[in-house]
């Protein structure tokens, strides 16, 4: 998928500020339209957290998750031992 491969050219500072990008945006959108900022103050604030704690399980568990778990364990080589001739 070409998603994946322009992704995985991305740094850590290229994501970091795409995040910035859509926080940015949001604040921007709530700001200027009315309706989703009467909105968003009417909404319980823990509803907030839940989502964010929601929506960051998966990828958390993705960036954590070690990667010997992914991979098949290789049959162990046979043993050789050397022989001295005399």
């Amino acid at each position: 998928m070409i998603f994946d491969k322009n992704t995985k050219r991305l740094g850590i500072w290229d994501i970091a500020l795409t995040k910035l990008t859509v926080v940015a945006g949001v604040l921007f959108i709530i700001t200027m339209w009315n309706p989703v900022l009467t909105l968003a103050q009417k909404v319980n604030p823990w509803i907030y957290l839940a989502i964010f704690v929601l929506a960051a399980i998966k990828p958390m568990y993705q960036f954590f998750k070690s990667e010997d778990a992914n991979k098949v364990e290789a049959k162990p080589k046979a043993k050789t031992t050397d022989v001295a001739t005399e």
